[in-house]
């Protein structure tokens, strides 16, 4: 079924040690999300799934690495370079 393909090409394809700017937020609710929630219904079977998430959460947090706490817009996976959009101030 959809699931088990989806499960399937997660296990095998999905890298987050991209060099790609990322939005903090959109990836937090989506893509960290959507790892746990797999998770949740795979019925706990696929715990690679929350190795996964980890290495996410990992790579998000340097997003929180500010002077005040308060996360830049993206972070770079790869390189941990976290900016805001010049726009913010």
């Amino acid at each position: 079924d959809e699931f088990n393909e989806a499960i399937d090409w997660v296990q095998h394809n999905l890298d987050f040690d991209k060099d790609s700017d990322m939005s903090a937020f959109e990836s937090t609710i989506r893509m960290l999300g959507g790892l746990l929630s797999a998770y949740e219904l795979s019925g706990e079977k696929h715990h690679w799934l929350v190795d996964k998430a980890v290495d996410l959460a990992d790579r998000l947090l340097w997003a929180y690495n500010t002077s005040t706490g308060i996360p830049h817009a993206t972070v770079n996976l790869k390189t941990k370079k976290h900016t805001n959009p010049k726009w913010a101030g």
